[in-house]
């Protein structure tokens, strides 16, 4: 029982700190990479938790993302690392904008990948 109200409050605080910490907007680059290589990202700044996103290039996922809002330009994609038979997520705590790609697919084959997305706007 502890636990779990532990785990309540430690995932309160979470959601909480996408508001407090995000400096934003940070933009990808077109020609993309990993969500966590500086060289993916416009200044390269990696985003935080509470950041502001503008993907403008294919961005690949990690396993646990966090994002304070994406939006998905022509041309930008998210899409899962290539890591076989894993269920990726994305939080986003306001809004996910989308007029690129967002796929569970990646390019080598869809082997039991997923993508799961959290979203607390719209």
């Amino acid at each position: 029982m502890l636990k779990n109200k532990t785990n309540l409050i430690l995932s309160i605080l979470l959601i909480c700190s996408f508001q407090l910490f995000g400096q934003g907007p940070v933009e990808s680059t077109t020609k993309g990479g990993l969500w966590t290589s500086f060289s993916t990202w416009k200044d390269k700044v990696v985003p935080a938790p509470g950041d502001n996103v503008l993907i403008k290039g294919p961005v690949k996922l990690i396993l646990l993302t966090y994002a304070n809002s994406i939006q998905i330009f022509s041309g930008g994609s998210l899409v899962p690392e290539k890591i076989e038979s894993s269920t990726y997520k994305l939080y986003v705590a306001n809004n996910l904008s989308n007029n690129g790609t967002i796929s569970g697919y990646y390019k080598g084959g869809n082997n039991g990948r997923n993508l799961e997305i959290f979203i607390g706007g719209n």
